[in-house]
Order: C-alpha cells, then structure tokens, then sequence
C-alpha cells in the first residue's frame, strides 16, 4: 500500500482544548498548534476549567492575538523528548517577543533576566562575559546552538562568542544544574540553549543603530522557505579607556525534510581594559570563531512502537590574540582550538514509557605556542521515562572514557528526576544528579606574568538535589491575564572544583581544585496580559567550604553572586506605542559594592518598521561585575528596524 508522506509540510489547527499537545507526536510531522499563547508554554493546564460559548471565543481571539509555534523544547531534562506538562525539571524560556521588547544590545543582555544565570560582563555590547549557572563558573555551561554544543574548550571566557544576531532567536531556554546525563560534562551547572528562526514566509529586514561614545551598527536577515541568512558589524569607541571594540558576524540555518544545518562565522577586536589584570590596563584581544553542523530528525517505524533517530556531526575553529600591552610582543599569546564531532541518539516509544540511547565522541585539539595536545571524549547514556497518571518518572546514566590529554579511565555517572502534579496548574519536581566536567586547556596550560595553570587537574565531581514547585493560571479570563509562579533550592556537593586565585599578595592568579558546596533558593512570578507583562526574581546563594587551603584572592568561584534581584517589566500603552522597563540588583561575594541598574527603552512598534530609543544604565551606576573592570555609565542609543517584505 502506498505510504502518503507529509513531507516536510507542517499541518496548523488553529484551536484546541486546553490538553496536553504531546499526542500529535504521534502523527510524525510537524504540528502547529495556532492559538497557544507565549505565556502558557510549558504547560497546557489551568487553574480553571475552559469556558462555553461565546467565552471560548473570546479567548480564543485574545491568544491568537499572541499566538506561536509550538514545539518541543530542545533544551530537555530528558534525552527523550516529554511534554511540559510530564517534565520532570524546570526550564526557562524566554520567548521571542520578549527578545524583541527589551534593552538588549545582545544575548549576553538578555540573559541577564533569568534568575539563576550570573553575567559578568567585561564589556559593553557582548563583547566578553562570563555566563555561569547556580553559582558556579564560566566553564560549568553548556551552550547549545539549536541544541548543537558550541561551547569553547579553551576557555569559557570566549564560550558566547556567537554569530547570531537578536532577530535571528526565536527564543532562549536555560536548564539550572547538572545535565551531564544529556549533555555531557560541560553541563556541570546548567544549560542555555539559543533557538533561531527558519521562516516559512519570505521576510528581509534591515537595522540600524547608533549612539553615544561612536556607536554604530548595522545587521540585515532574510529568510524564504526555510532558509535563514543574516549578518551584521557593530562598533564604539568605548564608554570607558581603552574600552573600544568592533565586531562582525554572519550565520545562515536552514531545513528540508528531515534535515537541518547551520554555519556561522564571527570576528572581534577590543581594548581589554583591566580585563586579566588590574596591573596591565592597557590589555587587547581578538577573538574569531567559525563553526558548522548538520543533523536530521528521523521517524522510524515499527509494529507496536515509534522509534527516533537523530544524528548530528558538527564542526568548530576558534582563533585567540591576546596582547597584555596594546601593541607590543609583552605578554602576547596566541590559541587555536578546532572541534569535531559526531552524536547519534535514538529514542522509542512503547508500553513501558520512552527508552533512549545516545553516544556522542568528540575530539578537541589546542595550540599555544610549544603546546599542540587534543583529547577525545566519549559519552554514552542510557536512560527511561515513565509517566503514570499525575506522576512522571526519568532515571538513567551516563559514561564517559577520555583518550589524549587529561586521559581518564571510564567514570559513571546516574540520575533520577521525579515529577508529581496534584491538582490542575500545579507541579512539583525532585531530582539528583551526579555533575562532571573536564578542565579546559586554558586551566591546564595557560601561562603568562599574571596566570599559571596547572597540569595536575582532574575532572569536576558534584552530587546535585534540587527540589522545585511550579504553579500556573489563568487569573481573568476575559482580559487573558495568566500567572506562573515558580520556586526552587538546591544543593551542590562540589569535589575538586576548579578556580583561579592567589595564594598570597602579588602572587600570580593559578588554577588550583577546592572542595566548594553551593546552596541556592529562588523565586520567580511572571503575570501577563494581552498588552503587559511584568516579572520578577529572586535569588539567594551561599557557599561552604570544606577544605583548609589558605587563599588571598580568588577570581571566580568565589566570588559568587549572593543576591540576585531583577524586576522588568513591558506596556504598550497606545497604538504600537510600548515602553519597557528593567530594574536588576546585584550583591556579589569579595571585593565588591552591591548596586542596581534601571535600563529603558521606548518603542513605537508597527508591524513593518520599529522606532526606539534606550537608555542603559539610566541611573548613572558606578559598578564592576568582575575584578577590577569598570563598566560604562549612562549609555543611550537609538535606532531603527524596517520589514521591507
């Protein structure tokens, strides 16, 4: 009997009854689902029971309004794909048209909102920040690229170099904890996965934007049937000495059928302003990176289950210049790192719940002058989802075996997360999970008048128990008012945590492994409407120490982020008039003065063009995130978007 293949088409209903949409996986295509609102993503149930009649109408109205594309998150507890309303861990998801609504300059700004993620920013405009999760350390996440690791084995400072630009996402997702058991050992802290757009409907659009201190920048994307071109080049002077930079970047993605690709290329140069060292301020840097991948998503069929095929093989060259004194051999350094890598994961659906296998080898080579050494990393997973009734089960377990340097015989690591919803809206998680990660070669080979690492390191260990609750609803149903509430702790038992400090007065920053436990609460609540949103987080953070190594400085572990509050808000008020507001205070462990910033923006947002103007930093704030490194006062720019098709 002949077979009739979608291919490739996705079919769109354009209503549904408030259920879990997890069903249509069945169908093996793609679903849109068109009345799903932004703010309902991550669960299908409310507090209240869907209304009749002409009610139904009216809601139905007010979410197309805000509707968009469902899919299933790549960022995953699971290796498994489940619902939202089975996931056993937390995710959070920032959407698409908050992307758009913000102050962000770049996607280190946007993940600035999230509660659990600490951004320590060097620069303005993205141009160096070290991204950490639950306390931990730049090199403790994994970053994903439309699930893709692109995360730099050299160091994590340069980890986010990336060639997307803001309107090539569709939205970012972050995993808090360890998710070696999914993602391998760099997850040792968490995940942030970014997902970018493959339009269907033809689109070019044009941007324009400048400012104070020289700033100017200029991007353009296009995008038909699938395909995605974008690209873009910024520049300043710098709102502080010897704080200049420019940088450029271009990234095309696209998908047919089964399969789905990108490659990106980005580039930068800027004056390095204290960033290593307080006592060389006139320090400078050029990064590049190119990278490319290939996956496909393919649907097997067989008699009584639905098996999953994905394989993916992906590649990625990154290029270091560093100067300690601007345009002088003193202290200059170069790095090359080159990544190559294949994965294969299969999962299937039968009586018993979903089964996955995965298996990912990847090779990592790095030069530094002298020093040409590489290691392969081999990672396979086993794991099982069960959902009965109101209660969803995942238990699996992870080896890793690593050949070259850093060689280490093959180590297992378990977890188990559980999730129980008892009552509509409500869910609460439980989960353990063992965390590893393998030192970088910055950490084992780096070697300069400031930093010395050290060759005896071995791989991060951590237990992880993380307990969270969940809650969403429907607060007026005839002005589309939603809520989500959400709280979680967790403890990280650390062994062997890597950290850059000094040991006495004038010594030199070295890498050395301590025994650091990071305790952690946090709080979220976010309520919208059709023409509003307002959020606000909280998180709170404390660190044990459990062993008696005497240290004067450290840089980075800790100095962790004890207090972290942000408060934002978006109104379009009039017409396509909107403003959008963002209040975020920080209180760091160490040398540093807690402070807050206010960020505005003003938008007049038409479906073809979009006028604004921002202030960062409106209030003038004297701050570091980081040493000694002074960040930029008031900055305010303006700028321009046209939709020409």
């Amino acid at each position: 009997m002949k077979q009739n293949r979608n291919c490739g088409r996705p079919a769109t209903f354009r209503s549904f009854e408030r259920k879990a949409w997890s069903a249509f996986r069945s169908l093996s295509l793609e679903v849109r689902i068109g009345v799903l609102s932004v703010a309902t993503l991550g669960s299908v149930t409310f507090a209240k029971a869907a209304p009749a009649g002409e009610a139904v109408a009216e809601r139905v109205e007010a979410e197309e309004q805000e509707a968009e594309d469902l899919s299933e998150l790549t960022v995953s507890a699971t290796l498994a794909p489940l619902s939202q309303l089975e996931q056993v861990r937390l995710v959070s998801v920032l959407q698409r048209e908050d992307v758009l609504r913000s102050g962000a300059q770049s996607v280190n700004d946007l993940l600035k909102l999230f509660s659990g993620v600490d951004v320590r920013q060097r620069g303005p405009y993205g141009v160096q920040t070290d991204i950490s999760v639950d306390g931990g350390i730049q090199e403790q996440v994994t970053l994903l690229l439309n699930g893709v690791n692109v995360s730099n084995p050299q160091t994590g400072h340069l980890t986010f170099d990336l060639p997307v630009a803001l309107e090539d996402i569709e939205r970012i997702e972050v995993l808090e904890g360890a998710a070696g058991r999914v993602y391998g050992g760099s997850s040792f802290g968490g995940v942030i996965n970014i997902i970018t757009r493959t339009d269907s409907v033809p689109e070019v659009t044009l941007r324009a934007e400048g400012g104070q201190y020289g700033t100017a920048a200029g991007s353009a994307r296009a995008a038909f049937s699938r395909q995605s071109f974008s690209g873009g080049y910024s520049r300043s002077d710098g709102g502080t000495v010897n704080d200049d930079f420019w940088k450029s970047q271009a990234y095309h993605s696209g998908s047919w059928r089964w399969l789905r690709w990108q490659a990106g290329y980005s580039q930068k140069q800027y004056g390095a302003n204290t960033f290593y060292s307080p006592k060389y301020p006139n320090q400078w840097e050029e990064n590049m990176r190119l990278m490319a991948s290939l996956a496909a998503d393919i649907p097997l069929n067989a008699k009584r289950s639905t098996l999953n095929l994905t394989p993916e093989v992906y590649w990625q060259r990154n290029y270091d210049h560093f100067q300690l004194i601007r345009g002088t051999s003193t202290g200059e350094n170069e790095h090359r790192s080159n990544i190559i890598g294949a994965k294969a994961k299969l999962w299937w659906q039968w009586v018993a719940g979903k089964t996955a296998v995965a298996a990912e080898m990847r090779h990592e080579r790095y030069s530094k002058a002298a020093i040409d050494t590489s290691r392969t990393i081999i990672h396979m997973t086993l794991e099982h989802n069960v959902t009965l009734g109101d209660w969803t089960l995942s238990a699996g377990v992870t080896g890793q075996g690593v050949i070259g340097a850093t060689s280490a015989s093959p180590s297992f690591y378990p977890g188990v997360d559980v999730a129980w919803r008892p009552a509509a809206g409500w869910k609460l998680m439980l989960g353990y999970n063992r965390g590893y990660r393998l030192p970088t070669f910055t950490e084992l080979y780096y070697k300069s008048p400031t930093h010395e690492g050290n060759r005896n390191l071995t791989t991060e260990k951590s237990h992880n128990v993380s307990l969270a609750a969940q809650y969403r609803t429907l607060l007026s149903e005839p002005r589309g008012v939603k809520g989500v509430f959400s709280a979680r702790t967790f403890y990280h038992r650390g062994h062997g945590l890597i950290d850059w400090v000094m040991f006495s007065p004038g010594d030199a920053f070295r890498s050395a492994a301590f025994e650091l436990d990071n305790i952690g609460v946090q709080a979220d609540a976010a309520v919208t409407g059709r023409r509003f949103r307002v959020q606000a987080s909280y998180t709170f953070l404390h660190q044990l120490r459990h062993d008696d190594i005497a240290v004067f400085r450290s840089n980075y572990a800790m100095e962790y982020l004890r207090h972290k509050l942000v408060v934002s808000g978006d109104w379009t008020f009039w017409r396509y008039m909107g403003v959008n507001a963002s209040v975020r205070y920080h209180d760091r462990m160490g040398d540093y003065t807690p402070y807050a910033t206010l960020d505005l923006k003003l938008r007049w947002a038409d479906p073809r063009y979009e006028v604004w103007v921002q202030g960062n930093n409106v209030t003038d704030t004297h701050y570091t995130d980081i040493g000694g490194v002074p960040q930029p006062g008031i900055w305010v720019t303006a700028g321009v978007k046209w939709r020409i098709l």
